[in-house]
């Protein structure tokens, strides 16, 4: 019985991060984000677009208009892949890069969520503090103004790490595996 508590805990948790997920997706402006020229947006395309050859060669030549920039050598593509499936997936650049950020949301709450939980003890205090971390007013600043989709991935874990530097400082030196 316990267990399967769990998993209905988990997919409820799930489903409402799917949900505020979305929603941060149409406040942000969806769409809005991808006619940014003042943001690394140019840069993060081109990353995404030469993630398909990465393996081969981390110059990419087959976008803007032949520019090669050598942008996959230190920043992680692997975090980008699914991007480049939802693309071939949806066809669409805009599409792909929409639903990515709903996927990746997901992921960060759910991730938040279990993250504070060893700390509140409590599912419902858990919850909101996931919900109010998804609409933190930076990491919609990182996505809609700067299009710094690498710092707003990384601001998922950064909760991670704080969560485990509480536990260790409160003396809890094995919870936070």
């Amino acid at each position: 019985m316990e267990k399967k508590g769990k998993i209905a805990n988990f997919i409820k948790v799930l489903l409402i991060m799917v949900a505020f997920s979305i929603i941060f997706i149409i406040v942000g402006g969806g769409r809005r984000c991808l006619t940014l020229y003042n943001s690394d947006l140019a840069f993060h395309l081109n990353r995404i677009i030469g993630t398909e050859n990465v393996l081969t060669h981390p110059i990419n030549y087959a976008v803007f208009h032949q520019l090669g920039l050598g942008v996959n050598y230190f920043y992680p593509w692997l975090t980008i892949l699914p991007i480049i499936w939802l693309m071939k997936l949806t066809h669409s650049l805009a599409l792909g890069y929409m639903l990515f950020l709903i996927l990746f949301n997901t992921i960060s709450g759910v991730i938040v969520y279990y993250s504070m939980k060893p700390i509140y003890k409590d599912n419902l205090k858990s919850l909101t503090f996931s919900i109010l971390y998804l609409f933190l007013f930076y990491r919609g600043l990182d996505l809609y103004r700067r299009a710094d989709i690498g710092e707003f991935i990384a601001m998922t874990f950064m909760v991670v790490v704080f969560s485990a530097l509480y536990q260790l400082i409160m003396g809890k030196k094995k919870a936070w595996i």
